[in-house]
């Protein structure tokens, strides 16, 4: 998932319920005090940490069968891309990148 924040926080949840096996999360942002209001893992006492680390911690207590890589990284397509490739499903999130959902 490109993005955990205010619709990649929802996004991942849902994935995670679902019984997906297993999740990449790539979001370089911490937790602002702005995001308190529109953000699963997004409370007082997260402000200031990273997005992935507490998504990765919040989808362990969801579903512990499912595999979570956090990635603190800003996305590049044209520099990261090959390190995705196994990847069958790409979602970005990121007001940055377009929206694309595409299958490798």
């Amino acid at each position: 998932m490109l993005g955990v924040g205010g619709v990649g926080s929802f996004a991942v949840e849902a994935l995670a319920r679902s019984g997906v096996g297993r999740i990449v999360l790539v979001d370089k942002d911490d937790i602002d005090i702005t995001n308190v209001n529109r953000q699963l893992p997004a409370l007082l006492s997260t402000v200031g940490q990273p997005k992935v680390d507490l998504m990765q911690a919040r989808i362990a207590d969801i579903n512990p069968e499912c595999e979570v890589v956090a990635l603190k990284m800003f996305f590049i397509q044209r520099k990261h891309t090959s390190n995705f490739l196994s990847i069958r499903l790409i979602m970005s999130l990121m007001p940055q990148i377009p929206f694309t959902i595409k299958f490798i």
